[in-house]
């Protein structure tokens, strides 16, 4: 069932604590599902503290907020910061060759998590990613 939930997301994360970072695996349609995703919170959501979860466990947050972080909750910012990240994701999906890893820093402040984005081969499947998931 987790299985399916990640297809349907259409890419992979996983909140690495010890590492502080975020880990994220898509293929280059993934990495448009994870843009489009972030683009519509975007456009959605105003206020501070507005918040969406993503994933078939709800662990990754998309926060409005005053200020750009990421933390185990999950990515906050403000709109132009959701709508930035979105055009480097989609800039990623055209561009992004397998084995890359991306982001890792542009998120980076501080103490903070950090993003990374393993750009995997077309047609990766995401529910595989996820050795703990029942299918």
């Amino acid at each position: 069932m987790e299985r399916d939930g990640w297809r349907e997301l259409g890419f992979w994360y996983d909140c690495q604590m010890p590492e502080k970072r975020w880990l994220f695996r898509a293929d280059r349609k993934g990495i448009a599902a994870f843009a489009a995703e972030v683009r519509s919170f975007a456009s959605e959501a105003t206020e501070p503290g507005e918040h969406t979860h993503l994933g078939p466990f709800s662990n990754l947050r998309l926060i409005c907020a005053e200020k750009r972080e990421v933390t185990w909750r999950g990515i906050a910012g403000r709109r132009e910061d959701f709508e930035a990240l979105a055009a480097e994701l989609e800039h990623c999906a055209q561009k992004a060759a397998k084995g890359e890893r991306v982001l890792a820093e542009s998120w980076a402040s501080g103490d903070s998590y950090r993003l990374m984005l393993l750009v995997e081969e077309d047609g990766f499947d995401p529910g595989a990613a996820d050795q703990s998931a029942e299918s």
